[in-house]
């Protein structure tokens, strides 16, 4: 019989960044302040705010990342509420 293991789970709330989903410079990833959110707060902690009917005018196209690691022995399932 298989050995059970602890099931541990973590929220996944800090860390985020953005982009617009086009922009390919190495400085585009800008930082998401708190989880939840939406675009419109983050754009107004990073000063783009006054950019949006130009610049961030299709929200769709805006891209969202998190990066972390999970040991090489585990297994993960991830759920996402809203």
């Amino acid at each position: 019989m298989a050995k059970a293991q602890a099931l541990s789970v973590h929220t996944l709330s800090e860390g985020w960044t953005f982009k617009q989903g086009d922009d390919s410079a190495k400085d585009a990833w800008m930082p998401v302040r708190k989880v939840p959110t939406n675009v419109h707060l983050d754009l107004m902690d990073n000063e783009k705010y006054v950019q949006l009917p130009k610049t961030y005018m299709n929200l769709e196209e805006l891209t969202r990342r998190l990066e972390f690691q999970i040991p090489s022995w585990a297994s993960m399932n991830l759920k996402q509420n809203g």
